[in-house]
């Protein structure tokens, strides 16, 4: 039986994906020119200041024109990773010839010889990071030896599981917003329990699947789909390209008439293929999307990876014309961009006076941004750690660099720190369009739509999808006074059967697995 929805728990949402969007009135002459220098002037005012009792005799400098010989300096500037070098690029691969400081009146090699990160985490950088350099110009070499590097994000601390929140919550009034990705649907051709899995989760959600599941099931206020919801094209594609080979080879030898019934049949086999090909969509609108909606469940949908919108980010919504029966449903499925952005408020929740009695209820607002994760896949290919002689790009013999490509030369980031990085950073994808191309018809009056807005005393989640497993950890934000962010790499369902649930009362996770014995519990 369906949860009715005056039965269901309920969240108020509030959009902040617009800026994602395309705009009819961007300026497509120069899509790419503007990009670092905006995101430059966007990020500059939140990079903090070198604490004065240990950087006494340090000289701000307001460009890097600016920088003197021999002068102690502070400069801001983004962060170019550059492997253009004379000569052999393995013999002379060397991170303190391969990094420069740049803004618009020009640029300076860095040299990391005994740099660290201000915060006191490992120092990491990557193409088109912003973040302020206190160092040294040497007067023979002009390259500036960095002492130490502050990030343009805030400032993350983190935070002890038990210590999540600091008023209690009854059970009761809990609401849970439910994170999936990697879906992949059509990989069910030939893997029933694939398709299996994706009807238990839509039971769940919907409630009729065990009376717990009913209980848990209407607290859910929202599912977001963070990518990942259609199966590769090139798994359905191979198949009938060998078919299709195999069939033509064998033509050669045939008979008119039999040529003929061989041509009859083509014309079947392609629109057998075309309507292979749209299955995955099809079994997404009708199969998953139609019956959680049906059941008065919103959605929000992200495009991934492989879904039918641009490849490059940020990605723009799924066309309705793709999803026929869900955008029957009107405001209950929200088509969204990828990345993604929006605000949410739980139910009301009591507020004590100074006298300690109940005077008013309010609503806690938590902020959720979050993506599929190919931008943080990325961070974690382009990214090096300089602050480490053991994980550096020199750290290889020369005979390994020749043997090595480049996508393997990484540091040791797992997708959690990738995460955690760009959050530092205070960008969403920090390496466009320099490195990962990115969409470029975009609007950027009003800056880099990639920079993380500060949430200041708010709490939030940063998301990432797709994951190969599933990791989560609370920091603080913005000092003691701060917030918190919970950030989550949301499994890939396809891969391991689980969804996670947050509590927007306590930002707690809890993930549920879908396996052979039909359902796992694991709280976080």
């Amino acid at each position: 039986m369906t949860i009715p929805s005056s039965q269901r728990s309920h969240a108020v949402q509030e959009h902040h994906w617009n800026r994602f969007l395309r705009s009819s009135s961007a300026d497509n002459t120069h899509p790419y020119c503007d990009v670092y220098s905006k995101r430059l002037a966007h990020l500059r005012p939140h990079i903090p200041l070198p604490s004065s009792h240990s950087h006494e005799h340090i000289t701000s400098k307001a460009r890097i024109l600016e920088l003197e010989e021999s002068v102690p300096s502070y400069v801001i500037g983004t962060v170019i990773l550059s492997s253009e070098v004379d000569g052999d690029v393995f013999d002379n691969l060397n991170m303190a010839a391969n990094v420069y400081l740049e803004d618009d009146s020009g640029r300076v090699a860095l040299e990391f010889s005994s740099a660290r990160n201000a915060s006191g985490s490992p120092l990491y950088l990557i193409t088109g990071m912003v973040c302020g350099i206190v160092g040294t110009v040497q007067e023979r070499t002009g390259v500036m030896v960095v002492q130490e590097v502050y990030l343009a994000g805030e400032q993350v601390c983190e935070v002890l599981e038990e210590d999540v929140m600091e008023e209690e919550v009854e059970e009761e009034e809990d609401v849970y917003v439910l994170l999936v990705s990697g879906l992949e649907c059509g990989s069910g051709n030939g893997d029933v329990s694939a398709s299996f899995r994706r009807d238990l989760l839509v039971d769940y959600i919907t409630g009729q699947l065990f009376a717990d599941g009913y209980r848990k099931a209407g607290r859910i206020a929202r599912v977001v789909v963070a990518g990942g919801s259609c199966v590769k094209f090139e798994s359905i594609a191979k198949d009938h390209r060998a078919a299709a080979a195999a069939a033509a080879n064998g033509s050669k030898s045939l008979s008119a008439a039999q040529k003929d019934s061989w041509k009859k049949k083509k014309v079947a086999s392609i629109e057998l293929r075309k309507q292979t090909l749209l299955y995955p969509i099809k079994e997404l609108d009708e199969s998953f999307l139609a019956p959680i909606l049906a059941g008065g469940v919103p959605v929000d949908l992200l495009p991934g990876k492989y879904d039918p919108t641009n490849v490059n980010p940020p990605q723009q919504p799924l066309h309705a014309s793709l999803l026929p029966h869900a955008s029957t449903f009107g405001s209950l499925l929200n088509r969204v961009s990828n990345p993604y952005e929006c605000s949410m408020m739980s139910m009301m929740i009591d507020d004590d006076d100074e006298e300690g009695h109940k005077k008013r209820r309010k609503r806690r607002s938590v902020r959720i941004l979050g993506s599929d994760g190919t931008v943080i896949r990325e961070v974690m290919r382009e990214a090096r750690r300089i602050d480490s002689p053991n994980s550096s790009w020199s750290s290889l013999s020369l005979s390994d660099q020749r043997d090595t490509k480049l996508d393997s030369m990484v540091c040791d980031l797992n997708e959690m720190d990738a995460l955690q990085l760009t959050l530092q950073c205070g960008h969403i994808a920090p390496s466009s369009p320099d490195c990962t191309p990115c969409f470029p018809l975009l609007q950027l009056t009003k800056g880099d739509p990639f920079v993380i807005e500060a949430a200041k005393s708010s709490d939030r989640v940063y998301f990432m999808g797709n994951s190969n497993e599933f990791d989560t950890k609370l920091v603080r934000h913005g000092g003691d006074g701060g917030g918190k962010t919970r950030m989550i790499c949301i499994p890939s369902f396809a891969k391991t059967s689980q969804v996670v649930l947050l509590n927007l009362n306590s930002l707690k996770c809890e993930v549920v697995e879908f396996g052979n014995d039909m359902m796992d519990f694991d709280g976080a």
